[in-house]
């Protein structure tokens, strides 16, 4: 069971591997869009999807099964990139992300809490490095996806790499149908504590907006690349999807092999090693002018992005343990918020400046979601605050 856990995450990584990284350059080159529309795309888009997740995370650990959210969002994701495959229509589009596309990203939050259900049900310890396991399929999704994603857009348009992302979303539909059963949360006794007011926790609320800032800073990045690479360095957009496919492959050894030194030096003093490599990727990127350049930085871009992410759903699972649901929702509203963040200052910069300057702004995100963590207690203190205070 655990193989089919990890192949519907690989899937879904597949799903979003090929059509997030394409999405600023089809907006820009295929719908015909100034920079601006489409950062507002984005943001809109993400909006609409922290209100969404954000609605049924709250409801999910009680009220739904997780594994009909994960199929009514999947289809919803075959939706939103059928739409994606064949309309150049800027409105209908943006219509389908709004719907369709919005509630499409509630399915893999809600595939990591069934099977942090699973791990805790039938593995009964290991939880957080099968979490691990499970992010680091989507790392694996991404070494592959935009490589492809971008040489198939290239030869064969737009439309052939948005069907990809819809039969990937089929394919986690029919493993979840015939190989995953649905695992409920346990009942936890939490002695009467009101659980819903986690923005009460000083606690889960800097983490969430250290994670905030932190993703932002990554999905500026990620944004900006193509149109960077083909507008100001002058390569080809396949050369984006190679960028991002070695950060992808480099996050996963990053993924299974940092739980030692959290043992050893604790979670936050890595988080903040993993931010110093993304400050330290960031400035590289300013510098950098050829592409092997551009390669060798992906490195540090894999420490960073894959230490953050990986702990970020630990963590966030340990401060809130009798709402799985609502926690992985929360952290992954957080990275929405970023990508909408992020999104508005690539469009500014794209309409008014260089994408080279987004750079910088990344930089400053990574110094604020730094003081943010600094004001999260140390795991032992912080869970015993969650008790206490949500």
């Amino acid at each position: 069971m655990q193989v089919s856990f990890l192949l519907a995450s690989l899937l879904s990584g597949l799903g979003m591997a090929f059509l997030r990284p394409l999405l600023s350059l089809f907006l820009v080159d295929d719908v015909g869009v100034p920079p601006i529309y489409m950062g507002s795309f984005i943001m809109i888009m993400m909006l609409s999807g922290i209100v969404i997740s954000q609605f049924i995370g709250h409801f999910s650990d009680s009220h739904f099964s997780k594994k009909a959210l994960i199929y009514f969002a999947n289809i919803c994701l075959v939706a939103g990139a059928a739409i994606f495959a064949f309309s150049r229509n800027y409105w209908l589009v943006l219509f389908a992300s709004v719907v369709f596309i919005s509630i499409g990203t509630v399915g893999f939050p809600q595939l990591l809490a069934l099977s942090r259900h699973f791990a805790d049900d039938v593995l009964k310890k290991g939880a957080a490095r099968f979490i691990s396991m499970m992010r680091a399929q989507v790392s694996l999704a991404w070494i592959a996806g935009p490589p492809v994603a971008f040489l198939l857009a290239e030869r064969l348009g737009f439309t052939y790499t948005f069907l990809v992302s819809a039969l990937s979303a089929v394919l986690v539909v029919l493993v979840m149908r015939f190989y995953i059963p649905n695992f409920q949360a346990p009942v936890r006794n939490s002695g009467g504590i009101n659980i819903t007011g986690w923005y009460r926790n000083p606690n889960i609320l800097m983490f969430v907006v250290s994670n905030f800032f932190l993703i932002a800073a990554n999905d500026m990045y990620l944004i900006a690349l193509p149109l960077y690479i083909t507008r100001e360095l002058n390569l080809g957009s396949n050369w984006a999807g190679y960028m991002m496919g070695t950060a992808a492959g480099l996050e996963i050894p990053v993924m299974l092999l940092y739980t030692p030194y959290v043992e050893r030096y604790g979670n936050k003093n890595v988080l903040y090693f993993a931010i110093a490599c993304g400050i330290l990727f960031y400035v590289g990127m300013l510098v950098a002018v050829s592409v092997w350049q551009l390669i060798l930085l992906q490195a540090l871009n894999g420490i960073f992005i894959g230490i953050v992410i990986a702990l970020a759903f630990v963590m966030i699972q340990d401060l809130m343990p009798a709402r799985i649901g609502l926690a992985t929702t929360l952290i992954t509203n957080s990275f929405k918020a970023g990508s909408l963040l992020a999104g508005g200052v690539v469009g500014v910069f794209g309409q008014f400046s260089t994408y080279r300057y987004v750079f910088f702004v990344s930089i400053a995100a990574c110094l604020v979601g730094t003081i943010a963590l600094s004001w999260v207690k140390s795991e032992g203190d912080a869970r015993a605050g969650v008790l206490a205070k949500a």
